[in-house]
């Protein structure tokens, strides 16, 4: 399999990522739900949780492009210096 077939469009498409989006809206129904907001520092960590799992393959997929780019740009030069 070549590399172009196995690039994924976006880290949108990413299972892990779509489950991220579920757990960050089940978590906020959850603290809304069952949690005293105005008391509670659980309340602000829970989301902050959730919500920086979504941000962490945001950024993890921006990463593995830049890599990605790179290697291809180290390949060509490389070819060129032979």
């Amino acid at each position: 399999m070549q590399d172009d077939e196995r690039k994924i469009d976006s880290y949108k498409t990413l299972k892990v990522y779509q489950k991220t989006i579920c757990v960050f809206d089940i978590t906020c129904y959850f603290v809304e739900r069952f949690l005293d907001r105005g008391h509670d520092r659980t309340v602000d960590q829970m989301q902050q949780a959730a919500r920086s799992g979504k941000q962490n393959i945001v950024e993890g997929y921006s990463d593995a492009e830049t890599l990605a780019m790179l290697h291809g740009y180290i390949k060509f030069i490389n070819r060129k210096k032979q």
